[in-house]
């Protein structure tokens, strides 16, 4: 085995061999080489070779949607920046928008910066307005690292936007919506904002079948074309009138209700997501299962901002999986500190570990013909060594380099057939076609002699 490593570390993953795929190495050693089992042995050192596992896609694995469940209006929100955007008049760049994953009810302010204070002072805005969130769900940005008002603060995966899923779908949605609005110069995108968000919170929104309004508030968004002329002084109902406690509680069940409803169609629509994610995944993702302890390799997603980073693998590591926390993973790096932040799955592969052969006392190499400088190459003479010594090395074109034969050991030898190689069937097509002609020349031999034999010459 030693013999076979050098050849294939030479077609492969020297310099000259150019880390090539599986079918290129095959081709290269296979026209020039012969040991048996050969194609099992260089697919499964390609898919051990270091430098190649760090570069390609990632093999996503199959796991369940896994869905936030909310249950009540500002339970939860979600934050996010959108920018750099074309500087307007005012000097705005930027978007903060936040999300209420009940009501699907939507705020967003123009920043000028992306600070840590500008961003806090929106927030405060927003909770003087509708009272403190129980959670906050934001990305990984140092503007969201801040300790306010003592909420719970969970973030998402590094470089993985689609964990905070519905605020990226509400940046999507006004960023569309401010493209048909805005000037040519794109410079008065801020003036449109918050006609924006009105048209997002009184519409229908297609997983509450609610409009985000109605849930918020309890009642109708009216639009300018609605308002009457002259509004009607009404009767004055006092604190203590029983009109007033009648509709406060009719009002109150009838909202309930509501919020009921609405909680069951987003669960009804999560169902459908999932359904929907489990069939988009079986077509494009392969069966990939991680447990604690496997090792992987994690995609370089900072590669593409850095300058010269066209040329970095894309995948580092290895690491190991310390942890699980929904579809993300904990790692440690190879000295067995933990890194700080989660990782999607879908940016991690695993990583496989070059096992070295125990090789056995070698066995005495093939000699060749002194009067030769061509290893054997017919097919006969391959049978024959292949016979004597079945890990033999056997070189088809004229001799390159010496290559001993080397016993594998008795482990490696597989007790069950193998599916023979392309490369192996046309050897043994050769043998085939080869015998086929000696036993028609043999026969034709035998037909001249009893011709000779009962037809004398006269």
């Amino acid at each position: 085995m030693d013999g076979a490593r050098k050849i294939f570390h030479e077609f492969h993953s020297s310099p000259i061999g150019g880390h090539t795929g599986t079918h290129k190495t095959l081709n290269a050693v296979c026209s020039r080489f012969y040991w048996f089992g050969m194609t099992v042995d260089i697919k499964t050192w390609i898919q051990e070779c270091d430098q190649c596992q760090k570069v390609g896609k990632p093999l996503t694995a199959v796991q369940p949607l896994q869905c936030i469940q909310v249950s009540e209006v500002w339970e939860l929100i979600g934050i996010d920046l959108t920018g750099p955007l074309p500087k307007t008049s005012s000097g705005f760049q930027y978007i903060l928008t936040a999300t209420d994953y009940f009501s699907k009810w939507v705020e967003a302010f123009p920043l000028k910066t992306k600070s840590a204070s500008e961003v806090a002072q929106h927030l405060c805005s927003i909770i003087y307005r509708h009272g403190c969130p129980k959670r906050i769900l934001s990305d990984q940005g140092r503007e969201f690292v801040n300790e306010l008002l003592q909420i719970e603060r969970s973030v998402t995966a590094a470089y993985h936007p689609q964990t905070n899923g519905l605020d990226e779908k509400t940046n999507d949605n006004i960023k569309r919506a401010l493209r048909k609005l805005v000037n040519d110069q794109q410079n008065n995108w801020d003036l449109y904002l918050e006609p924006t968000l009105f048209s997002l919170r009184s519409k229908v929104h297609t997983t509450t079948k609610y409009k985000p309004f109605f849930l918020m508030y309890g009642r109708e968004a009216v639009f300018p074309s609605e308002a009457p002329a002259q509004v009607p002084i009404s009767n004055i109902i006092l604190p203590d009138d029983k009109r007033y406690r009648d509709y406060v509680q009719s009002e109150s069940e009838a909202q309930h209700a509501v919020k009921e409803t609405a909680q069951e169609n987003i669960v009804k629509s999560q169902d459908k997501q999932k359904v929907a994610y489990a069939k988009r995944a079986l077509k494009k993702y392969k069966n990939v299962v991680y447990n604690v302890g496997d090792q992987i390799l994690l995609l370089n997603m900072r590669k593409h901002g850095r300058k010269g980073g066209r040329l970095e693998p894309d995948f580092s590591g290895p690491y190991t999986i310390d942890d699980f926390s929904g579809k993300c993973v904990r790692l440690k790096n190879t000295e067995g500190n933990t890194l700080k932040s989660l990782y999607s799955i879908d940016h991690i592969k695993p990583y496989r570990t070059s096992h070295p052969v125990q090789v056995s006392t070698p066995a005495e190499p093939v000699e060749s013909s002194p009067s030769s400088e061509m290893w054997p190459c017919s097919p006969q003479h391959q049978h024959e060594a292949l016979q004597n010594n079945r890990s033999s090395v056997i070189q088809f074109a004229p001799k390159i380099a010496q290559v001993k034969s080397v016993q594998a050991p008795e482990e490696l030898v597989p007790v069950t057939p193998q599916k023979p190689s392309t490369q192996e069937k046309d050897g043994i097509a050769k043998n085939l076609i080869l015998t086929g002609w000696s036993i028609v020349a043999c026969l034709a031999s035998q037909m001249d002699r009893m011709f000779d034999f009962f037809l004398p010459s006269c």
